[in-house]
């Protein structure tokens, strides 16, 4: 109740932001549109339910980044299980509450229009699914409180959870992959591990409607056709998103156990758990080169070697400022810091001269015939050949094999 009652402005703000979403989404005079405009929106609900989630994580589990705060509450005769599970189950209700107040207001503007028919289970499935992907984010963000010892740390671990695949795929594809001939780095397995991302291109329904030849009289007094509408379920979003809901879950019960044995000494540092610093250390460097060369990209449009020294100029930035965070002091200039960015440094060009001279011969690998479906050849930066013809696929694989057996790459292809 205390919760409820502490941070009422954050779920009456969602649920205001619901209801505005709403109001967008009803901006037709039917019904059939209406719905549909819901089943889509489910895809924009993954991005807030990013944000909301992050945001009441923040606030109910505020009390563990203020040393003050957090050695008063402690003081008190609780449990830890306790306080953990009472916050976690207001931050279930911060979701419950709002979206079910819009079901009943989704239900009577689908009421509204007489040529809808089975519209009513819509803003059920919208409830759930909204709830289910809320289920995942809460979990991960109640994970990355735990993990740290302030509200910036918990922030940058949730977002590199959520966003640091994307950026391991630019690295991916836009360092490594040029030095391998004709290898193509696929975006799909990065893109499933970021919920965001995959949340927004999947489908939970899909709405279907058609004349019936019969006629009513709307509430404009306008003669209307009438139509059959039904809603067909999409199993891949449900799967995907169930799939999140347990990762959550589990995310959930691992933060209690973190939090059981937290020490409250670490309220007010960037990171709460000591063996995560050499962890974070070494992925926010390579997530902040990635992102120094995604900028240099965007803004320049280059791709050179010279994109590897920006890549090594934002490795250094990101390393110290990894060290800064994690110290919570700017004197970290000092020779062991210096001695690790070496020795990250030294693995990084060592994988780059790896994949330059194709050690693990990917770029000489060939699938199984079966497998293949198509191939394509580039014959020049504008020009290429794509064929899904058996014979010249098998010439296509001759000639690899050929490559393959004198260890010499192929054109690209």
């Amino acid at each position: 109740k205390k919760d409820l009652t502490r941070f009422w402005p954050v779920w009456v703000g969602y649920l205001l932001f619901l209801i505005l979403f709403q109001v967008t989404l009803s901006n037709n005079d039917m019904s059939y549109w209406y719905a549909a405009n819901i089943i889509e929106s489910l895809s924009l609900m993954g991005v807030a339910n990013g944000i909301y989630a992050l945001v009441v994580a923040q606030m109910l589990f505020g009390d563990l980044f203020n040393t003050r705060m957090c050695n008063g509450l402690h003081s008190l005769p609780l449990r830890r299980e306790q306080w953990f599970g009472v916050h976690v189950a207001a931050g279930f209700l911060f979701s419950l509450i709002p979206t079910a107040i819009m079901v009943p207001l989704s239900e009577t503007i689908i009421a509204l229009y007489s040529e809808m028919v089975g519209g009513w289970q819509i803003p059920l499935y919208w409830f759930a699914a909204a709830n289910i992907q809320y289920i995942f984010f809460f979990g991960l963000a109640v994970f990355a409180m735990m993990c740290s010892g302030n509200r910036f740390g918990a922030t940058i671990l949730y977002g590199i959870a959520n966003f640091g695949s994307l950026l391991v795929y630019l690295l991916a594809d836009q360092v490594y992959t040029p030095l391998l001939k004709g290898v193509v780095t696929l975006s799909t397995p990065f893109y499933r591990l970021c919920p965001i991302a995959q949340l927004t291109s999947l489908r939970f329904a899909d709405a279907t409607r058609e004349a019936t030849g019969g006629t009513y009289i709307d509430r404009f007094g306008v003669e209307q056709r009438e139509y059959r509408c039904w809603f067909e379920i999409k199993p891949d979003g449900w799967i995907y998103t169930a799939i999140l809901a347990a990762v959550g879950i589990a995310l959930l019960l691992l933060a209690r156990q973190m939090y059981k044995k937290r020490q409250l000494e670490k309220a007010g540092d960037f990171l709460a758990v000591r063996w995560l610093e050499p962890v974070f250390q070494v992925v926010f460097t390579i997530l902040c080169g990635s992102g120094f060369h995604a900028v240099f990209l965007l803004f320049f449009g280059l791709n050179s070697d010279f994109i590897y020294f920006i890549m090594f100029i934002g490795m250094i930035v990101g390393w110290f400022a990894g060290r800064m965070l994690l110290e919570r002091s700017t004197r970290v200039f000092r020779l062991k810091n210096f001695l690790g960015l070496a020795l990250v440094a030294v693995a990084i060009g060592g994988s780059l001269l790896a994949a330059k001279m194709d050690v693990f011969g990917i770029s000489l690998w060939v699938p199984a015939r079966e497998e293949i479906k198509e191939a394509t050849i580039n014959i020049s930066h504008n020009s290429a050949f794509t064929t899904d013809d058996p014979e010249e696929i098998a010439d296509i694989i001759l000639a690899k094999d050929r490559s393959r057996a004198g260890r010499t790459a192929p054109p690209q292809g």
